[in-house]
């Protein structure tokens, strides 16, 4: 099930993300880039640093900062 949906602040990407603790970057419908968390359904992500980051947070008592 999908939680978020977000474009990239300065690029054409696509980022969802879901509870099955993955976060896929699609660009033109092609997924370029996925990343797996193994231990946090992600309900909420944000690009941060002008799109060179991204924080990613769920129903745990951690987050995860994900250098793209």
């Amino acid at each position: 099930m999908l939680t978020c949906v977000l474009y990239h602040p300065t690029e054409d990407i696509l980022a969802t993300c879901g509870l099955d603790r993955t976060c896929k970057l699609q660009k033109d419908g092609e997924t370029i880039q996925q990343v797996f968390l193994p231990d946090l359904p992600i309900l909420k992500a944000v690009f941060i640093n002008g799109g060179d980051h991204m924080i990613f947070a769920g129903n745990r008592k951690h987050y995860y900062l994900y250098d793209l």
